[in-house]
């Protein structure tokens, strides 16, 4: 038993059908024709995205910068609270500093 990788041409034309065929012969005429008006409105919204990212780069630079601001502010208030939350615990611990236990087992 072999392996078929591709249909037998008169499967293929006998499972299409006329219309199929059909509408293959017309959409290898029509292709072409699409692509040349699909591809002048293609390149026209390239162009516009371009000029609209030219003349906002300014803007887009200042939230650039405001962003990282923001999130330099963020990362302070982490390490701020974080540095309490060390503090709280290591107050609040009923382990030894390790000055007073190395002076326990030493005795």
């Amino acid at each position: 038993m072999s392996l078929k990788l591709l249909p037998d041409l008169e499967d293929l034309l006998e499972g299409l059908g006329v219309s199929g065929i059909a509408t293959i012969l017309l959409l290898s005429v029509i292709l072409p024709g699409v692509s040349e008006v699909v591809k002048p409105i293609a390149k026209a919204a390239i162009k516009g995205g371009m000029i609209l990212y030219e003349k906002n780069k300014g803007a887009i630079a200042k939230v650039g910068k405001a962003w990282k601001d923001i999130a330099a502010e963020a990362r302070a208030e982490l390490v701020e609270e974080r540095g309490k939350i060390l503090e709280s615990a290591a107050g609040s611990s009923k382990i030894a500093p390790i000055s007073e236990a190395s002076a326990d087992v030493s005795n």
